[in-house]
C-alpha cells in the first residue's frame, strides 16, 4: 500500500516543487533545501535520522554524504524494511525499533554531527523534553535539522490536531523557536516553504485514487486525512516550516 503510495523510495514527507517534478524529485530537493539552511556546508561523519520512517531521508543522506547513518523508527516493520534494503543498496544505513519519548532510550547511542528530523518533532508530546535531551548528549557544533508543521501564530494552542496521523496539538513557529534556543541550540536558518509543498497533497491523492482498487478501505482513510490537512495549509492555518541549528558551547 504504502509503496503505491508514495512511490519505491517511499518518502513520507512533503516535497518541494517550482514545476512539474515527479513527487520523488520534489521530495528529495526539500531535504537538499534544508541542508542549504546551513551557514557552511554540511560533511557529517554520522548521521541520526530521528523518526526514519521507510528510510527514504536515511538512504539520501547515506548515499549524498557516503557516510554511516543511523535510523531511529517506532514502528517494527518499517525498522526491518530499511535493514533489509540497506544490504541490497549498499549503504551504511541502519535503523533502529525505538519509543524515542521512553526515558533512557537516547543514551549510549554515540556521538552524531548531523540530527536529522524531518517532519518527525509534529508527532512527540514532549517536544522540549527531546531537544533538551539532544543537545544533553550532543557536542558544540552539532548540526540539527528540522522539518514540521506549525500552526498559524493566529490559532489558539491546542486547537490543531491529526488523529489519523496520531500528532498531538501542533506548535506554532514562534514557540518551536523558543524550545530550540532554550536548549542550547543557535538558529542559523529559518524558512517557510509551505508555498513549495502546495503540489505535494495532489501528487499523493492521485497515487491514492490509482490504489483505491486494491487498498479501498486503506486508501479512503488515508485520503481523507489528507484532504483535512490539506485544507488547513490552504487556508494558511498550517504551516511547513524548516529550521537548520547548531549545538552552541556548553
Amino acid at each position: 500500500f504504502w509503496t503505491a503510495v508514495l512511490g519505491k523510495s517511499l518518502h513520507f514527507h512533503m516535497g518541494h516543487f517550482l514545476g512539474n517534478e515527479t513527487l520523488e524529485k520534489g521530495e528529495v530537493a526539500a531535504l537538499h533545501n534544508l541542508l542549504k539552511l546551513f551557514l557552511s556546508p554540511v560533511q557529517p561523519a554520522q548521521i541520526l535520522d530521528v523518526g526514519c520512517g521507510w528510510g527514504g531521508s536515511a538512504f539520501e543522506l547515506g548515499q549524498k554524504f557516503k557516510t554511516g547513518v543511523l535510523g531511529l523508527v517506532y514502528n517494527r516493520i518499517q525498522a526491518e524494511y530499511v535493514n533489509a534494503q540497506t544490504q541490497q543498496l549498499g549503504l551504511s544505513v541502519t535503523a533502529r525499533q525505538v519509543d524515542i519519548e521512553t526515558p533512557g532510550t537516547l543514551d549510549n547511542l554515540g556521538f552524531f554531527d548531523l540530527v536529522w528530523m524531518y517532519e518527525v518533532l509534529d508527532h512527540i508530546r514532549d517536544r522540549e523534553g527531546l531537544l533538551r535531551k539532544f543537545g544533553e548528549i550532543s557536542q558544540p557544533g552539532t548540526r540539527l535539522g528540522i522539518a514540521l508543521h506549525c500552526r498559524a501564530e493566529y490559532i489558539p494552542q491546542g486547537i490543531l490536531r491529526n488523529e489519523y496521523f496520531n500528532i498531538p496539538h501542533l506548535p506554532s513557529l514562534s514557540e518551536i523557536v523558543q524550545i530550540v534556543e532554550k536548549n542550547g541550540w543557535l538558529i542559523l536558518g529559518l524558512a517557510d516553504r509551505t508555498a513549495l509543498t502546495l503540489p505535494t497533497w495532489g501528487k499523493w491523492q492521485a497515487n491514492l485514487e490509482l490504489a483505491r482498487l486494491q487498498f479501498p478501505k486503506e486508501a479512503v482513510e488515508l485520503s481523507a486525512a489528507m484532504s483535512a490537512t490539506e485544507i488547513l495549509y490552504r487556508t494558511g492555518q498550517l504551516r511547513s516550516v524548516q529550521l537548520a541549528a547548531e549545538r552552541g558551547k556548553r
